[in-house]
């Protein structure tokens, strides 16, 4: 029901005009995360990080739209996240179609981390769900035979992670872009300027 007319779009990109309208009106949403893995053992086996999963409670889904003010500006380094679905008991994997030609016909792969005494590194996950979920990522970590899951600790040490469904027949991504509102409808990869009127009477694009 947000009314999308004072919406300042005047900025080339997103930034803090934008991001301050969107938090008087919404509620953050973080759909990628970087989890940072390490082994803190000085010596022995090397810790096998797989079946990186979801546990919790799924709730009806949240009525609203996801903008996602992009602040990049085409800079950084582009990383292939693992795909985890919180609404399945699907592990967490990457997905080959992402890849185009390349990826046609290839299986997906699960994600998996191996770590040696000492050793760190980065995951990157962007998590998507039907359904609202509330509970905790979790990992199975083996060394040998032996084998345990734990939490995954988030931004600030948090392991509770409370997530916004987004149904995906007609799902839309709005883009803050090039100082217009672009659209990506999600089921069809199609991207076009948006009609918010459209958009907020309920009508597909």
């Amino acid at each position: 029901m947000t009314d999308f007319t004072d919406f300042p779009f005047a900025a080339a990109q997103c930034g803090d005009e934008q991001l301050n309208w969107l938090d008087s009106k919404g509620r953050r949403f973080q759909r990628d995360y970087v989890v940072q893995v390490r082994n803190t053992a000085r010596s022995g086996s090397i810790i096998a990080l797989q079946n990186f999963h979801a546990e919790g409670e799924l709730a009806q889904q949240t009525e609203g739209m996801i903008l996602e003010c992009d602040r990049l500006e085409g800079s950084g380094v582009v990383t292939e996240p693992a795909q985890l679905r919180l609404d399945t008991d699907v592990a967490a994997y990457f997905d080959k179609s992402k890849l185009g030609n390349a990826g046609t016909g290839q299986p997906n792969m699960p994600l998996g981390y191996n770590l040696a005494p000492g050793e760190t590194g980065q995951i990157v996950m962007s998590l998507s769900s039907i359904a609202d979920f509330s509970g905790n990522l979790m990992v199975s970590g083996a060394v040998g035979k032996e084998s345990r899951d734990f939490p995954i600790a988030l931004e600030g040490g948090e392991q509770n992670i409370n997530f916004l469904g987004a149904s995906t027949s007609h799902q839309v991504m709005l883009r803050v872009a090039a100082g217009r509102l672009e659209c990506d409808v999600i089921s069809t990869k199609e991207s076009f300027v948006c009609d918010i009127s459209r958009l907020t009477v309920g009508t597909p694009p």
